[in-house]
């Protein structure tokens, strides 16, 4: 009877472990969004800021979409940063981020959808990640897009941050 009650000990405490781990594992995926955004932005995102995210990628060689928004509220919203950072520019969009952000589309369960929303006042930038990008190269010139693009809504206090890969 001994051993059983032993027996019955581990399970138990296995259990255990692998709900923390699941709860732990579970509960990390907006903190790596949030990470991932600071890092690739220069802005901080708090946490706490309500995030809403749709991912298309695993497919063939990672291709797909990263789409993440992030609402602020007044008193912890990036503008500061933002306006601080050269790489940021204001709206309107330039012709290169108008067609990355309305032009290019992402398949979503509901159809298509282009990858910003149209925002009339705010902020924007947009990160060249192609592997074989030099200065002198057209962006749009290409058989396959890898960027980022990010929109912030001075209006609503909300950033669009989306990832691009073909």
């Amino acid at each position: 009877m001994k051993g059983r009650t032993v027996n019955m000990k581990r399970i138990f405490s296995a259990l255990c472990i692998i709900i923390a781990l699941a709860f732990l594992l579970g509960s990390c995926g907006y903190n790596d969004y949030r990470s991932k955004i600071s890092k690739a932005l220069g802005i901080d995102i708090p946490s706490g800021a309500p995030m809403k995210s749709i991912d298309t990628h695993g497919g063939f060689n990672g291709d797909g979409a990263t789409w993440v928004s992030v609402g602020f509220t007044s008193g912890k919203n990036p503008i500061e940063q933002i306006k601080n950072n050269s790489d940021w520019k204001q709206l309107p969009l330039d012709e290169v981020a108008e067609f990355l952000a309305h032009d290019l589309k992402i398949q979503l369960d509901k159809g298509e959808a282009s990858l910003m929303p149209d925002v009339k006042n705010g902020y924007y930038i947009v990160i060249d990640r192609h592997s074989q990008k030099n200065e002198n190269d057209d962006i749009l010139g290409r058989a396959s897009y890898n960027f980022t693009i990010a929109i912030y809504d001075t209006d609503a206090n909300i950033l669009y941050y989306c990832e691009f890969d073909t």
